[in-house]
């Protein structure tokens, strides 16, 4: 959560006038940030939220399918 809310916080600064350098220095702090995620198992921890998104995904790929198949194309686009 530190790294999160310290990228917020120059993503942030990055916009206020004057402070443009705050994203280039996001930008040369981003692969140590990285790194620090993957040392805290932060990979790990988002991978089955991830898992359940895309599989959510293909399910609602799916069912929008079946309507515009089943001549209900309307149904089928707004899904």
């Amino acid at each position: 959560m530190y790294i999160e809310d310290e990228e917020r916080e120059y993503k942030a600064k990055g916009y206020e006038p004057g402070d443009s350098f705050s994203h280039s220095y996001l930008r040369e702090k981003t692969p140590g940030f990285a790194l620090a995620r993957y040392w805290a198992g932060h990979e790990e921890e988002v991978a089955e939220p991830r898992a359940e998104i895309e599989r959510l995904r293909a399910l609602v790929s799916s069912a929008a399918e079946i309507l515009e198949k089943s001549r209900k194309e309307p149904e089928g686009w707004r899904l």
